[in-house]
């Protein structure tokens, strides 16, 4: 396990900052196989970008795999975030207390990537999607697989009578961010998902993604 504040031998618990240019390398320095049962990949940013490098990159296979995305991208958009060099996650925490909004990409754009990368979307959680790599469903299929609209209509009929988990699946845009931060998983998968910010202010970081 990798953590970029935390570390514990006990539970194999690293503290590392793994980013889309370093996490293949942080693998295979820890000997992780290329054929495993979970991947598990929550870093409020580039989880995605993470998971498309280790597959793409590394080589990596996952049966399963769960991955944070973000509630408030329309969910039927293909839609993700670009790659900033600035550690986004900590400067939003360290400098207004809060964790970025604008972060991650949407349930569309993740099921493209997914798709490209071999595996079948099964499930839409509160944060996370779940999914399972399309050569261990063996023939066998879930309710509503691979279907945004489907899966989201399964979640909110599972979040009845609990308000705090209605908002999964967002249908349209709270406030549309600037174009030139926005990629989509086409792009992504040929390389292009990287923020021009080298004439980016702090402040303007700390205003656009948090």
């Amino acid at each position: 396990m990798i953590d970029d504040n935390f570390y514990n031998t006990e539970i194999n618990l690293t503290t590392h900052r793994a980013t889309p240019d370093n996490v293949v390398d942080l693998f295979r320095r820890h000997v992780v196989p290329e054929v495993f049962d979970v991947l598990s990949l929550d870093t409020d940013g580039n989880q995605w970008l993470l998971w498309m490098n280790l597959c793409k990159d590394g080589g990596y296979r996952p049966r399963i795999v769960m991955i944070e995305y973000n509630v408030d991208l329309p969910f039927d958009e293909d839609v993700a975030v670009r790659y900033s060099s600035y550690p986004v996650h900590q400067l939003c925490l360290a400098n207004l207390g809060k964790f970025p909004s604008m972060v991650s990409a949407s349930i569309t754009a993740l099921r493209n990537l997914g798709r490209a990368l071999g595996y079948a979307l099964v499930h839409i959680g509160a944060v996370d999607l779940t999914f399972v790599r399309a050569d261990s469903l063996h023939g066998l299929s879930f309710p509503a697989q691979d279907d945004p609209a489907g899966l989201c209509a399964l979640a909110r009929y599972q979040a009845r009578g609990r308000k705090h988990l209605l908002h999964r699946c967002a249908t349209g845009w709270r406030q549309k961010p600037a174009h030139e931060i926005l990629t989509n998983s086409a792009s992504a998968l040929s390389g292009d998902f990287r923020l021009n910010d080298t004439d980016w202010t702090f402040e303007r970081v700390l205003r656009t993604y948090c």
